[in-house]
């Protein structure tokens, strides 16, 4: 088969383009079975040249089956490419890659579903492009790789998740004076250890933790978590959900952030600062204290 078409949510437009084969069986029970050799979609948008340009095309041929109810994903890979109007440096594509996945389709969720995948080497400026605030503006400069995983099973009664994006490799640099001046620009280097962000998800529990750890940036980590519950065939997250969490950093040498302050501004001290969440999902409530010592600013 070929098929060709467009869909379109307001100002948005996109092209999708499929080629394959697929295979039918009406008895004794339905199946499906479908391959593709060609798989492409792309986006345009008639008011905003941002989301212009992502192309989502397939690295490996994607093989789905359908069959007594249940979706087989074979494992395979599609690559994500950048618009030209993003600025993500030399490396313009992703490629993201999924294990052999299993889901049963329920009522108003997932029944089941067993799948794992990743994305490796996501450099720091497409973070930069997809969040709208770059290193530069912040002082910083440097080259940061990450890596982010998943894995996910889901039943009737259990859930087991693991979401995880971490430093794979580089450091920044803070510079003493705005990217954009014409002075010399003296650095002193973040030494970073670990960054990453971690979701979990045991059951009913669920838990984001945070860590930052470097040698001259000080370190900081944070941790929440909560409750979901089973609704119908899906998990949701009730607003009346209890939340609890902690946020804890050491910041020794508040120096090294001075290009963070206005040009010409320097700032000295030590922050040490710890925090509580509690409460629920519409009601948090935080409290703790924030410590700053031997601060100069001038």
């Amino acid at each position: 088969f070929q098929l060709g078409g467009e869909v379109a949510k307001n100002t948005a437009q996109g092209q999708i383009a499929l080629a394959g084969s697929a295979q039918i069986i009406t008895a004794p029970a339905f199946s499906a079975r479908v391959q593709t050799s060609q798989a492409n979609l792309s986006l345009r948008d008639a008011q905003d040249s941002g989301q212009a340009g992502w192309q989502l095309t397939q690295s490996t041929p994607i093989d789905i089956t359908w069959a007594q109810g249940k979706l087989l994903f074979r494992a395979g890979a599609v690559q994500l490419n950048a618009p030209k109007s993003l600025r993500v440096g030399a490396q313009r594509n992703l490629t993201l890659e999924w294990d052999e996945s299993r889901i049963t389709p329920g009522n108003g969720g997932v029944r089941q579903a067993q799948t794992a995948g990743r994305v490796r080497g996501i450099p720091v400026q497409w973070v930069e492009a997809i969040s709208g605030t770059t290193l530069a503006d912040m002082g910083l400069v440097g080259e940061l790789l990450f890596d982010a995983n998943w894995t996910a099973q889901i039943d009737a009664q259990n859930l087991r998740l693991n979401a995880a994006i971490t430093r794979r490799s580089g450091d920044l640099r803070l510079l003493s004076e705005s990217l954009r001046s014409d002075k010399r620009q003296e650095s002193a280097s973040a030494g970073i250890r670990e960054a990453s962000i971690t979701l979990t998800g045991n059951n009913q529990n669920l838990r984001l933790d945070a860590l930052w750890d470097s040698a001259n940036a000080g370190s900081a980590k944070a941790s929440l978590s909560s409750s979901l519950a089973r609704q119908g065939d899906a998990w949701v997250w009730p607003t009346s959900a209890p939340l609890q969490g902690k946020v804890q950093a050491h910041m020794p040498g508040l120096g090294v952030w001075s290009a963070l302050a206005p040009t010409g501004w320097r700032v000295n001290g030590s922050l040490v600062a710890d925090a509580s969440l509690t409460g629920t999902r519409n009601n948090p409530q935080i409290l703790g204290k924030v410590q700053i010592t031997e601060l100069s600013i001038r």
